[in-house]
């Protein structure tokens, strides 16, 4: 009877010790968590939502950006070259530190506020006293890496008066840069991160030459005042 108590109690400590050793090394975490930043963060300087121009000559809002569901995921989402069922798939190790509509939006401001020194630049929702002259809605319409193939960002963009009742211009943006099918999540946010530059730098040549004095002098009814 002893024996068989002794060696009972054996068992048990073999079993706890094989259990400590199994549960007691937690794998290793591997996520990888980024921001979609610019490259030129260096050139742009503090936005002036937080400090505007004593006296802004047009207060330029920017809408919460649209973007398709299935995109503003906190993982990448991405696509394998070649794949003819057109599946979609998250990467099982990285993750956005944000929406990618919030960090697009960022971009935008920074470049927006460059282009137009002497307007105030305010990204949605802004506080109730800020009534805007200008609306921007930008439209993300594809921005889905394809390993071995390449990524393609597909915006729309319209500016409208404040009060949204008249379109002053539209215009879709486009870009394609090239994947490798062996290209690491750090070269697609590099590359994602050059894209939004382009796209932001082309938006704000085109607000600037939409916005400046000449244009606003021959636009009757460019504000709802």
């Amino acid at each position: 009877m002893k024996k068989i108590v002794l060696l009972s109690l054996g068992m048990a400590l073999f079993c706890v010790g094989c259990t400590t050793n199994i549960i007691g090394k937690p794998k290793p975490d591997r996520t990888r968590v980024y921001l979609l930043q610019s490259t030129n963060d260096e050139q742009h300087s503090q936005s002036r939502e937080i400090n505007p121009p004593a006296k802004p000559e047009l207060v330029v809002g920017i809408n919460p950006i649209e973007i398709p569901e299935y995109l503003n995921s906190f993982r990448l989402i991405y696509k394998k070259g070649g794949d003819t069922n057109n599946r979609i798939f998250q990467h099982a190790f990285m993750r956005w530190g944000e929406p990618l509509a919030s960090g697009l939006s960022r971009i935008v401001c920074k470049y927006l506020t460059a282009a137009l020194p002497k307007d105030w630049v305010v990204v949605a929702p802004w506080a109730l006293w800020i009534s805007p002259d200008v609306v921007l809605q930008v439209t993300i319409e594809d921005w889905m890496p394809t390993l071995s193939d390449g990524i393609t960002l597909r915006v729309r963009c319209e500016f409208r008066t404040g009060k949204e009742k008249f379109s002053l211009h539209a215009k879709s943006y486009s870009n394609f840069a090239v994947l490798k099918a062996s290209s690491t999540e750090e070269s697609i946010v590099h590359v994602m991160r050059e894209m939004a530059d382009k796209f932001a730098e082309e938006l704000a040549n085109d607000a600037r030459e939409l916005l400046n004095a000449h244009q606003r002098r021959q636009m009757p009814d460019f504000l709802d005042k």
